[in-house]
């Protein structure tokens, strides 16, 4: 089998960490090169895997140049299958319908990690979609199921024996200070607001807040503002988390929209309880009670009930942490998930008929 994936999304997102560890997992099994915007040290990381890697802008309004590349890789590699990823690469690929003279025959299969505009997957043979509410979505806007499929992300399962303790004294006067971790880019969607909030009924706690974003200075301020900045830290982007679930007491999401939620995976698969905001991906995701705490968004008194249920009983929250690397062992490992990603790709070309 003969694999082309292209993607032209940033240097952070959830999208793009899935990428960049699905395609050299795939490696061991296809014939793959992967078509990315130049980014250095993304295809740094990818040559170091021995992937083939050709690099575009995927910049423009139309895209031309990378519209030309894209059409000359498919012609000269010739792959079964092209898999692109998000808005950009998905319209930036050739039609193989349109120019089905000049390139070889492909099933142009569109990957979707959130309720994107459907407009720029209409050129796809089939769709991917990395939750079953995404699923629902394409069905629910005239996609044929037998044309649609749920491929869930993976993340690495660590044995959590080697990872190194991180010291809460790096951050704490006190080593024995519960740490409340949260993840991801500081933007509205992500309701690190919420989050600060709680935090003045949550006196004897400090927050570790990892990301970047257009609401830092904001967030940083509202701290500062309601009396908690002692006992908040923006530690920025961090490439390697490890160390700050082991450090953490509890996870928490509370993400306004949250198509997935890959950041609950990684918690889990860390050993960390996982409390969430009840939107689509966590709500999805989560057995309240069980595998984590859901609250509804934006209520600041239910998620305060919900660190003080979590941080205040040892018990519970060892179970916590039991139930969610169990089922994250279960469901969203590396080997399940790129056997699923291979059995589709094998259905495809065994029914190369399209929609």
């Amino acid at each position: 089998m003969r694999l082309l994936q292209a993607i032209g999304g940033g240097p952070q997102g959830g999208a793009e960490n899935f990428f960049m560890r699905l395609a050299p997992q795939l490696e061991n099994f296809v014939s793959q090169e992967v078509f990315i915007r130049n980014q250095g040290q993304r295809v740094k990381i990818l040559k170091d895997q021995e992937l083939k890697v050709i690099e575009g802008s995927f910049t423009g309004i139309l895209g031309l140049r990378t519209r030309f590349q894209f059409f000359q890789e498919i012609r000269q590699f010739h792959p079964d299958i092209v898999l692109t990823w998000m808005n950009r690469a998905t319209f930036l690929c050739p039609s193989s319908k349109v120019f089905r003279k000049f390139l070889p025959s492909f099933l142009h299969v569109g990957r979707l990690g959130g309720f994107y505009n459907l407009k720029y997957y209409q050129n796809c043979d089939a769709l991917i979609g990395n939750t079953k509410g995404i699923v629902s979505y394409l069905i629910e806007n005239g996609w044929p199921s037998k044309n649609v499929f749920y491929l869930p992300n993976f993340v690495n399962i660590p044995d959590l024996s080697t990872i190194s303790s991180l010291c809460n004294t790096t951050y704490e006067d006190s080593q024995k200070v519960p740490i409340i971790l949260t993840a991801g880019r500081l933007h509205a969607n992500k309701a690190i607001d919420t989050l600060i909030r709680a935090m003045v009924f949550i006196k004897e706690a400090s927050l570790w807040v990892l990301g970047e974003g257009p609401l830092e200075k904001y967030l940083k301020k509202l701290a500062e503002d309601i009396g908690v900045s002692h006992r908040v830290r923006f530690l920025g982007w961090q490439e390697n988390v490890d160390q700050f679930y082991k450090a953490a007491t509890v996870f928490v999401c509370p993400s306004r929209h949250e198509p997935l939620g890959n950041v609950i995976l990684e918690a889990w698969a860390h050993g960390c309880p996982v409390i969430a905001a009840a939107s689509l991906g966590p709500k999805e995701l989560i057995e309240s009670g069980t595998t984590g705490l859901l609250f509804p968004i934006d209520d600041v008194s239910a998620l305060v009930d919900c660190l003080k249920e979590t941080l205040y009983a040892e018990n519970f929250r060892k179970y916590l942490q039991e139930e969610g690397r169990k089922f994250v062992e279960e469901n969203f490992s590396k080997e399940k998930v790129v056997g699923e990603y291979l059995s589709c790709f094998e259905f495809l070309l065994k029914h190369r008929k399209g929609r």
